[in-house]
Order: structure tokens, then sequence, then C-alpha cells
């Protein structure tokens, strides 16, 4: 994106009408969830701040789609729509959400359960101060031990994504403080 700006805005868009073919022939939480991933990427390497809310708005409302259908896995849509509420402004997340995604977590017994409820501490100590970044970096570290390395990679850019994308510097900075206290790559 950052060599050929108008070759990867093609890109998202073939790839977000493919998504969306997918979406129109049967609904699921896995093609809605990859929409907003498209989306949220899209918002990284938009230079516009128009453009990134508006891309962000619109990776949160796939998201949201996708927690519509009650997946069995509600924990992983859930989080990234938080995670983007939270970019949008702190005061849109919700004590219920988080609730919610530790409780889908905590009944699948899997990595990515793991590391989700790292993601919902973070979310906590971005959006309320509750925490430290310590105590939230060790989250993702026990998750990181059930991982191999490629998914801990993905798990750290979870929280790069938050210094990405949050709109406000109080997140920008916390989220940062949590890279920080985090393995290197």
């Amino acid at each position: 994106a950052a060599s050929d700006p108008k070759a990867a805005e093609k890109l998202f868009e073939a790839s977000l009408a493919r998504l969306d073919s997918l979406v129109q022939l049967s609904p699921s939480s896995e093609r809605l969830s990859l929409i907003g991933a498209t989306w949220k990427r899209r918002a990284k390497v938009n230079a516009s701040r128009n453009m990134r809310v508006s891309n962000i708005k619109e990776a949160r409302r796939a998201y949201a789609d996708a927690c519509k259908l009650h997946p069995p896995d509600l924990y992983y849509p859930l989080s990234n729509k938080v995670a983007l509420d939270l970019c949008l402004d702190a005061k849109g997340v919700k004590t219920g959400d988080l609730e919610a995604i530790v409780g889908s977590a905590e009944a699948r017994d899997d990595k990515w359960s793991y590391a989700t409820i790292a993601d919902a501490g973070l979310i906590r100590f971005l959006a309320f101060g509750q925490g430290t970044a310590e105590d939230t970096a060790a989250g993702y570290v026990r998750a990181m031990t059930r991982a191999d390395i490629r998914d801990s990679d993905s798990m750290r850019h979870q929280v790069e994504s938050l210094v990405e994308l949050a709109l406000g510097e109080p997140v920008k900075k916390r989220a940062a403080q949590v890279l920080a206290h985090l393995p290197d790559k």
C-alpha cells in the first residue's frame, strides 16, 4: 500500500466485493469477520483521518453483524468490535461486552480463547485504566505460551493495531506501554 496506493485500493475493493458476494450467498460470522478485517487493514493504510474513521466504522459494522449470527466463537467478532469501539472513542466501550467476550472465550479451550481473554484485559486497561501495562502484557505472554511463533506474532499485532488505529492519544499511549512489555517478534 505504501509503494502503490492505487493498486492497494483496487485490491481492497476487489476483496470486499468478493466477500460481499459470499455473504450474499451464505452469511457466516467468519465471512463477516473477514470483511471487518479487510476494512481494518484499509483503515491502517489510509492517511486521511476522515477516511480512516469511515473505514473503522465499516469494520466495526461488519464485526457487529458477525456477532448477530451468534457464532460459537462469539469472542472473536465481539472482541474486534469492542476494540474498534475503543479506537473510535473509549467511552463507547461497554463492560457488558467485555464480560460477554470473557464468558464466550472461557467456554472454549484453545489458544485463541486465551488470546481473547488477554484482549479483553487490554481493552479494560486502555478504556478504563484498570490494571497495569505489565499485568496486561502478562496476559498475552500466558496466551503466547500456548501458541506457535506465527500465532504469537498475531497476538502482538492486535496490540500494534490499537496503537495504529486509536484516534485518542491516551489510548495510543497506554497501548504503547503494553507493547513495550511484550516479547519482541
